[in-house]
């Protein structure tokens, strides 16, 4: 049974992606079987400039509580309307020099929200 304040919360979530968020380039691994019979291939943008709300969680404690994975420092918050994410897809934050790995996404009511792992390459 879907809550009366549904509506409401998604209208609020969307609000706050549009206002805190920040527009960013999704990539996918786009592979093809080679000669050898092995998969090769590279990261292709799939979405140029999705707005996704990208925080820290909490700490340790927190994300055990939660059920979280451990490897993952934040979280980011899309609405439906966008590009959906996948494990293992990579988000490139605009202007930044760091990207995320996605680990899980989260399919919820009012929003989808995906565990991220913060790394950094050259």
């Amino acid at each position: 049974m879907t809550s009366p304040y549904l509506p409401g919360m998604k209208a609020e979530i969307n609000a706050l992606i549009l206002e805190w968020g920040k527009d960013c380039a999704i990539s996918r691994f786009v592979s093809t079987l080679n000669t050898q019979g092995r998969l090769s291939g590279s990261f292709v943008t799939q979405a140029a400039a999705q707005k996704l709300w990208i925080q820290p969680t909490a700490g340790a404690s927190d994300i055990a509580e939660l059920g979280i994975d451990e490897q993952t420092t934040h979280l980011a918050w899309e609405d439906f309307t966008g590009f959906e994410m996948k494990a293992k897809d990579r988000i490139l934050p605009s202007g930044e020099s760091y990207e995320y790995d996605v680990i899980r996404v989260h399919r919820q009511e009012s929003q989808l929200v995906s565990e991220l792992k913060l790394v950094r390459r050259d």
